[in-house]
């Protein structure tokens, strides 16, 4: 009698079929690790997307934010040009950190506009992660990375959402 697959295995199953369909790449695989950042640019290792691991429980809140660390992963994989990425990439640290987190705003912003789950996600990705670093404790300007404020600033512009709960003092 073949097993039975466990509802774990199953959203792992989805979520890896749905980075494929967004970021439009059959050959792309999806790993799951405890230990994976929520910041899509350094989850992308070519054709391999490394996402958070679910929650054996599945509980609704960790689950949106796995969602969406991976559709933000899949909105790179498509929009995102690494070749003219490069060629315009400014030389200093912060001018280079602002850079990468205003295209992966730009990449997440046109997903969210054409698909309100993947929004959701995004928005539950961005709480999940500033809430993790401590961005509602912050009470000071310079606690604040200038790219990370650049990206939600860009974000809002870009789809008309506020700031996560987590970084709405962080960007104030």
């Amino acid at each position: 009698m073949a097993q039975q697959e466990t509802p774990l295995e199953t959203f792992k199953r989805a979520t890896g079929a749905c980075v494929r369909a967004i970021s439009e790449k059959r050959e792309v695989t999806v790993g799951f690790a405890p230990d994976a950042p929520n910041a899509p640019t350094s989850n992308l290792l070519g054709a391999r997307v490394r996402v958070p691991l679910p929650p054996r429980d599945l509980n609704p809140r960790e689950v949106a934010g796995v969602r969406g660390a991976a559709d933000a992963a899949a909105l790179r994989l498509k929009h995102h040009d690494a070749a003219l990425h490069a060629l315009r990439l400014p030389t200093g640290e912060t001018a280079r950190q602002a850079y990468d987190a205003l295209e992966q705003a730009r990449c997440e912003a046109i997903g969210a506009r054409d698909m309100a789950g993947v929004a959701l996600n995004l928005g539950a990705a961005l709480e999940d992660r500033y809430r993790k670093q401590g961005y509602d404790r912050f009470t000071a300007r310079d606690q604040v990375p200038l790219a990370e404020a650049l990206r939600l600033l860009a974000r809002e512009a870009m789809t008309g959402e506020a700031p996560p709960p987590s970084a709405g003092t962080a960007v104030d």
